[in-house]
């Protein structure tokens, strides 16, 4: 394992606390665990991309927009993000 900071297992935590809100439909209390994991560390793109899924299933593209478009900042070598990002622009065009 690759250790990314003394705080990085603060952020996994909240990031697999979000993680488990979101899988079980909690959508606004997995954003705000997301949330916290980006204020720790605002340089880890798998909170971005959960972060902006949360948002893509409430239906605030916007927003997930804006979070897809931060982790492809931070990974552009991660196509992920670019398939959700674009998700969410045929979403507000339907």
């Amino acid at each position: 394992m690759i250790i990314y900071g003394q705080n990085f297992p603060l952020v996994k935590f909240h990031y697999w606390k979000g993680f488990i809100e979101q899988r079980n439909g909690n959508l606004d209390s997995a954003i705000e665990s997301y949330d916290k994991a980006t204020e720790i560390d605002n340089k880890y793109p798998t909170a971005y991309i959960s972060r902006g899924s949360a948002y893509l299933d409430l239906k605030k593209y916007d927003k997930a927009i804006a979070n897809y478009t931060m982790a492809i900042k931070l990974s552009p070598e991660n196509e992920e993000p670019y398939a959700y990002r674009g998700r969410a622009y045929y979403e507000l065009t339907v």
